[in-house]
């Protein structure tokens, strides 16, 4: 087994695991009563201003350089590459 820490799966990554807190949270989804136009406006994601934050969240990760893990700038190297 390698590394990966994801030994269900192979190859690349297509969908999250059912976990409990994701049921719940898709049950209080479905209790609520919420119109279609409201809920888009509440899981949509404000691509541009994500785009405009990457600047400056890579010059807040910079001042804790060397003693920021490796994976803190990759995982913003891969938010930017998602929102290409």
């Amino acid at each position: 087994m390698s590394n990966d820490k994801r030994p269900h799966t192979k190859g690349p990554r297509r969908s999250r695991p059912v976990t409990p807190s994701r049921l719940v949270a898709f049950e209080v989804l479905m209790a609520v009563d919420v119109d279609d136009a409201d809920l888009q406006a509440i899981l949509s994601v404000d691509v541009d201003g994500w785009k405009s934050a990457i600047p400056e969240i890579r010059e807040h990760l910079s001042r804790f350089e060397p003693q920021i893990p490796a994976a803190l700038p990759a995982a913003v190297d891969r938010l930017e590459s998602a929102l290409a």
